[in-house]
């Protein structure tokens, strides 16, 4: 079985498609922003930082996906070697992240900022190292296993986390040949750590998700989707991430010295990508949820309700940040703020059940689609609107009450609405394989 092979089909598709159409998506926004002489100068130590974390975080979600333990899962039933399987494995993930998720945005990187060969060659480095470092963190803390060369497993913990920490404090730290040696020192131990590490802990669901598989017999709405995040963490760390940079926003805004700017936020942070894919990430409870009566109103409208709590948690904080920044808030802002959560929420439910995606292979695929984008470009291109022509806030929230009306007046909720047996649907059949 040449399981390179396996894996490559997997991830990028039938004769490297997606590679292929990666590569050439990068060529043509390298191209189309060099060439209409757009520059924004870029340190070479943000541009390291921004291919290693962003590597490192789409690396953490592919080996994180439950379509990646289904796929595992299958090929342990056949004979394999241990450690070729390992390299293939994560060969096949590391080209399929770099090609089609890191290399358009140093393509973009690279258009604006124009930098210099070492420097794009140490953003390769930090790439290698971000496919590397990524799955021996991942192994280390999934869960415990045999000893490695006889140390015991806090001393591999520990062995990954200062490898980690070694290339943080290099990127910042020291000059580019100090971290091209720090790197390769961290390589190699990531590579020991993956080699000595068991490969069965790739297909180890979390904790969370044993617990929530336990059957339930009846399940409230709300109390579905709150276990849906609790059994993947990645809806909650995307939250936490859009707070964090709901947090340093201001501070942009404010070195730009236009008044204006600060409405910029409240249009993007309504990109929540993992927690309005909801319906699209689990094609079982989908395919259910339609099968039973009422679901316009008893799972859509809820689910807008749902995403609407979130944006408005968000927009809080970014309204917050605001006020300890730039020392007050403008009126408009707040009801901005306030519109463009709502906004987000119905146009979100709106384009998941009636235009769910189809076809993804891993939740990476799915996160970043390019349906992602429609949301927050309506919503920025609204309050933007607002911000300048403040008579528009009330036109758009007399197009919000229609929408309302529209959306939640579809069909009749049905008081105490119940759904039967979502928990089941969605958590056990996962479980068992």
């Amino acid at each position: 079985m040449n399981s390179f092979k396996v894996f490559t089909k997997e991830y990028s598709g039938h004769d490297c498609k997606k590679l292929r159409s990666g590569a050439l998506l990068s060529v043509i926004l390298f191209c189309s922003v060099y060439f209409s002489e757009i520059k924004l100068p870029i340190a070479p130590k943000i541009m390291h930082l921004m291919a290693f974390s962003f590597t490192a975080g789409i690396m953490l979600q592919t080996l994180s996906s439950n379509k990646n333990r289904e796929s595992l899962s299958e090929i342990f039933t056949l004979p394999f070697s241990e450690n070729k399987l390992k390299a293939s494995f994560i060969t096949a993930v590391s080209l399929y992240v770099a090609l089609t998720k890191t290399l358009p945005l140093l393509a973009l990187l690279s258009a604006l900022g124009t930098p210099a060969v070492p420097e794009i060659l140490m953003c390769a480095e930090c790439i290698v190292t971000a496919c590397l470092l990524t799955p021996a963190l991942y192994l280390t803390f999934t869960g415990v296993f045999s000893d490695t060369a006889g140390l015991p497993v806090p001393a591999k913990a520990i062995c990954s986390v200062l490898a980690a920490a070694a290339v943080i404090y290099g990127i910042f730290m020291t000059d580019d040949l100090s971290c091209a040696c720090i790197m390769a020192v961290s390589m190699i131990v990531s590579a020991a750590l993956i080699i000595k590490s068991d490969i069965y802990l790739f297909t180890v669901q979390s904790r969370g998700s044993a617990r929530i598989s336990k059957k339930r017999t009846r399940a409230g709405i709300m109390g579905y989707m709150a276990r849906r995040m609790k059994a993947n963490p990645s809806y909650l760390t995307n939250t936490v991430f859009l707070c964090a940079f709901a947090c340093i926003l201001p501070v942009f805004f404010r070195s730009m010295n236009m008044p204006v700017s600060v409405f910029i936020g409240p249009g993007i942070l309504t990109l929540n990508t993992p927690l309005c894919t909801m319906l699209s990430s689990d094609p079982d409870t989908k395919t259910a949820v339609r099968t039973l009566p009422s679901q316009a109103s008893g799972f859509r409208n809820r689910y807008c309700i749902f995403i609407f709590i979130f944006n408005l948690f968000i927009q809080l904080i970014y309204l917050c940040a605001v006020r300890v920044i730039s020392g007050g808030i403008q009126p408009e802002l707040i009801a901005a703020s306030v519109l463009a959560s709502l906004q987000g929420a119905l146009l979100s439910a709106w384009l998941e059940w009636n235009f769910p995606v189809h076809g993804w292979k891993t939740e990476p695929d799915l996160w970043h689609h390019p349906r992602k984008y429609i949301v927050p470009s309506i919503t920025f291109i609204l309050v933007m609107a607002a911000g300048t022509v403040p008579a528009a806030l009330y036109a758009w929230s007399a197009i919000l009450v229609a929408e309302l009306v529209i959306f939640f007046g579809a069909e009749k909720m049905p008081r105490n609405f119940i759904v039967k047996d979502y928990n089941d649907i969605s958590f056990k059949n996962r479980s068992m394989k």
